[in-house]
């Protein structure tokens, strides 16, 4: 990925269940005055089609997905070189199959077995020095693990064995000086520090 976004703020919209629309709405007035650029993963393009990249690593859902995302303007990006094999207006990245720290390569990010975890490598590849987060729950909320409903597979995940993933990008993070806020209220990802939204936005 070039870095298109150098020392940009970065907004990663996520699944969780805690998004509204009043936090779309804030994001979306940020990226039209040019103040950020906007990852949306997985379903979150429904939400905020307007963002730069769509960003989704599983194959299965490109396979439920692709068709619904024809619309999208922006970039869609995955690491699932199957996904990219059967529909071929995908941009691949590869994935490393690990989850410590942040990828060396320009060319790839870290599995860190979670897409959150691969965005923020997918955003810092692009140069932002400056990651926002929104709908990072890492929890269910009222019996939802993510605003749509359950995925495809109906699976929940097992958010505390995911949630210290995170920790393993720290020290990368820290020595190239950037910057990941966590702007999703009572978030359960105690990796970064939190933050408000419009206030990290400059509202």
């Amino acid at each position: 990925m070039p870095p298109l976004w150098k020392n940009k703020t970065a907004v990663l919209i996520g699944g969780g269940p805690s998004i509204t629309q009043d936090q779309i709405d804030l994001i979306r007035e940020a990226h039209e005055n040019g103040s950020v650029y906007v990852i949306v993963i997985n379903n979150a393009y429904q939400i905020a089609p307007w963002a730069d990249v769509l960003y989704a690593c599983d194959e299965i859902w490109w396979k439920w997905y692709h068709n619904d995302t024809i619309d999208f303007n922006g970039l869609r990006i995955t690491s699932s070189l199957k996904a990219k094999q059967n529909y071929p207006d995908l941009i691949w990245i590869e994935g490393e199959a690990h989850d410590q720290g942040l990828s060396k390569r320009q060319d790839s990010i870290v599995n860190g077995r979670i897409g959150g975890y691969q965005a923020i490598n997918l955003a810092v590849n692009f140069g932002a020095k400056r990651i926002l987060l929104v709908g990072f729950d890492m929890r269910n909320i009222g019996g939802l693990s993510h605003w749509h409903g359950d995925h495809w597979n109906n699976q929940r995940p097992i958010w505390k064995h995911r949630i210290e993933h995170f920790k393993n990008m720290l020290p990368d993070l820290k020595e190239r000086n950037i910057e990941v806020i966590n702007c999703t209220p009572g978030s359960a990802l105690d990796a970064f520090p939190m933050g408000d939204l419009a206030n990290e936005l400059g509202h």
